[in-house]
């Protein structure tokens, strides 16, 4: 279901075009569903300040209820795609031409901007989205409980093991990191991350080797051997707080997003931990990740649609810092924003803040594909529901994914 908002009441496709009475270019703009309260009265006020503004383009809003992905894609192959559109970094689309290119956009503002998330959107030279907000993902952990049972927070996955089990009581369990018992969340990935593995660098597929198929191994002693000290069938997911403030577990693997709720719940009896590294010759992670603007390089309102991505995301500070900081807790992609935002400078916003900096692997980029993605995480939930061969699952995921790599680069239609 689509739903259309504009201070006229409709939208139009990608090919409106200036009309003869000089009536301003229409432009469309897709979002997909947030769940936050406010987002979507935030991004039609944004389009309404941006077509009062001026009067040769007017931008109206689409807000995608439900199967944002593939309603895109069909619309993209369609040639009926909006003029622009809001993605995480999907290669496949900028491979196959149907991104345009963005750098003439920024200007001085291209150094302000997280240089990762500008290289998840590059090819050739060319920067193909301007990154919108990030996020990440930590351990949450009871102040109280931690205290109770006499444990630290954990910084090994052996800790992490000992610590779920010594904070497993009658009255709750110690860890919850899903109810699928260990691969959702993103997982497989952190777990690779943790052991000091790359899964992706300068084109290369770094984690087919002993540290990840160690890692797999200590992810099965998590959640098989000591499955006892986890939370499963929990009425809400590992996504959404309620779990970890209603007690049901000391420590929760949860996104940024969750963090004002949890805060509002129970003040100050919370910290936040990165997931453990695996061990000393390992390394302490997880993934940070966002969404970005991007423009349908068919439209037929081309410099239009550029126009209002460059107002946008990249000269209008005082709304980017409004989108990543009222509605729920996201990280902005610029350094300026978070250095001048006193509530991002302390505290636990502080602790996500400096994650994604020290600690944080990008989640996505031009050669990543979902594929290749889908069969790490096949490959540790083999490992730990079916007891499968570690070695033999690496390599299998590893050629997946090289496979992969190398199919994007083949049908590049870049130059």
């Amino acid at each position: 279901m689509f739903t259309a908002c504009s201070s006229n009441g409709g939208s139009s496709p990608s090919g409106s075009t200036d009309s003869p009475n000089s009536a301003p270019v229409e432009i469309t703009q897709w979002y997909h569903d947030y769940g936050e309260d406010g987002t979507q009265d935030a991004v039609m006020r944004y389009a309404d300040e941006f077509n009062k503004s001026q009067s040769d383009i007017h931008v109206n809003v689409v807000w995608v209820t439900s199967d944002y992905d593939s309603k895109l894609n069909a619309a993209l192959l369609a040639g009926t795609g909006p003029d622009v559109f809001e993605t995480t970094p999907i290669g496949d689309r900028i491979l196959a031409g149907q991104v345009a290119a963005l750098e003439d956009l920024f200007g001085s503002a291209l150094s302000d901007f997280n240089q990762n998330n500008i290289a998840a959107v590059s090819v050739n030279g060319h920067i193909y989205g301007v990154p919108q907000s990030d996020g990440t993902g930590l351990i949450y952990y009871r102040k109280s409980m931690l205290d109770a049972a006499g444990v630290k927070p954990p910084t090994t996955m052996d800790e992490l093991i000992a610590d779920a089990k010594a904070l497993t009581t009658t009255d709750h369990k110690g860890l919850f990191i899903g109810n699928d018992g260990c691969t959702s969340g993103n997982l497989p990935e952190i777990a690779i991350w943790s052991s000091g593995n790359d899964i992706l660098k300068d084109g290369q597929v770094g984690f087919d080797n002993d540290r990840t198929v160690q890692v797999f191994n200590k992810m099965r002693e998590l959640c098989t051997t000591n499955a006892d000290s986890l939370l499963i069938g929990a009425p809400s997911d590992w996504y959404a707080p309620d779990a970890f403030i209603d007690g049901l577990a000391a420590m929760q693997f949860a996104g940024q997003w969750s963090l004002p709720q949890i805060q509002d719940a129970l003040g100050d009896d919370f910290g936040v931990v990165p997931w453990p590294k695996l061990d000393d010759q390992g390394v302490p992670s997880t993934w940070f990740g966002g969404w970005y603007s991007q423009v349908n390089a068919a439209s037929k309102n081309l410099e239009a649609a550029k126009t209002f991505v460059k107002w946008l995301w990249i000269d209008n500070v005082e709304a980017q810092t409004d989108w990543c900081t009222s509605y729920g807790s996201s990280a902005p992609v610029r350094t300026s924003i978070v250095s001048d935002t006193p509530a991002l400078t302390t505290g636990v916003p502080a602790d996500f803040m400096s994650a994604i900096t020290q600690y944080g692997h990008l989640l996505g980029g031009v050669y990543w594909s979902q594929a290749g993605q889908d069969a790490i995480g096949t490959a540790l939930a083999n490992v730990v529901r079916n007891n499968a061969d570690p070695t033999t699952e690496v390599h299998n995921a590893a050629a997946t994914f090289a496979s992969e790599v190398q199919r994007l680069q083949a049908g590049s239609q870049l130059h």
